[in-house]
Parts: structure tokens; sequence; C-alpha cells
């Protein structure tokens, strides 16, 4: 059988975080977020390894972070903080043998609310070119936060 087969009407379950300060719930759904999608209101400053740890395991091809840049983060260091975390999570799935990719970040403002629909349909479209992810490892999502530096919380 074909291999490209199976992915060719992959449709990749996603889940974004998004700040509700600079991202409209209401624009995420038009944006064809909802379907096989989970939101998950969140300052993207708060979104710890650990939390995409937890969106893997529970079985999301892709994780995606949207959260206001700079000035416009109303947390002190937020985007800093996300940052930070987005690299040490893309670190971790690299040594899991996992296409970092499958974990992005968008910054963005209030006013650039517009640009959400192309962020998640670029996305969408480089997690089916990947196709669908496979397990995190034997151990389950522990070894990722071994990798990420955090402790398991089951």
């Amino acid at each position: 059988m074909d291999p490209a087969a199976n992915t060719r009407f992959f449709e990749p379950h996603l889940t974004v975080f998004y700040c509700e300060h600079c991202c409209d719930p209401a624009s995420l759904d038009t944006a064809g977020a909802g379907n096989r999608c989970r939101l998950v209101p969140s300052c993207a400053g708060d979104v710890s390894g650990q939390r995409i740890g937890e969106a893997f395991a529970e079985g999301a091809d892709g994780v995606l972070v949207l959260g206001c840049v700079g000035r416009s983060c109303r947390e002190p260091l937020g985007d800093v903080d996300a940052f930070r975390h987005i690299h040490e999570g893309t670190m971790a799935l690299h040594r899991l043998g996992l296409d970092p990719a499958r974990l992005r970040r968008g910054w963005i403002t209030p006013r650039e609310m517009s640009r959400v629909p192309a962020l998640i349909t670029a996305y969408r479209r480089c997690l089916a070119a990947l196709g669908p992810r496979r397990e995190l490892c034997a151990n389950g999502p522990a070894a990722y936060y071994e990798h990420v530096g955090t402790s398991a919380q089951v």
C-alpha cells in the first residue's frame, strides 16, 4: 500500500493556545479552527512545557501558541516566557525524534487579528504535509516532560 495514500486525506488534530487579550475566540472559530481543533485560552507565557506535552499526549498532531508580542502583552515578560517555553518544547520534540515543526508560535497584536485565519491555515497545511504524528515514545508523555525539565503531573 502506498504510504502517501494514508496521508492524502489526513486532517491534523490541532491544539491552539491563544491569548484572550489579543485573539477573539469567535474569529478563531470562523478561521476554521473549530474542526478537529481544541482551543485553549491562555497567556502564551503560561504555556509551559508540561502543557505542550499534555496537548501531544491527548492526541494533537501539532500545537500552535498565539500570543501578544512585546508591549502588547499585558503580562510582564509574558512574551519572553513564551519564547523560552516554545524553544524548550521544540528542542524536546527534536530529541524525541519528532519534527519540531509540530510546535509553532504566532505573535500578534489585537489589530492583527485578521492574520489569524491565514496563520492557522498555513499551519494546518504544514502539519498535513508532515502526516500523522507517531507516538511520543514507549514511555508516553513522561519522556517529553523529562526532555523539557519538568515532572509529569498525572
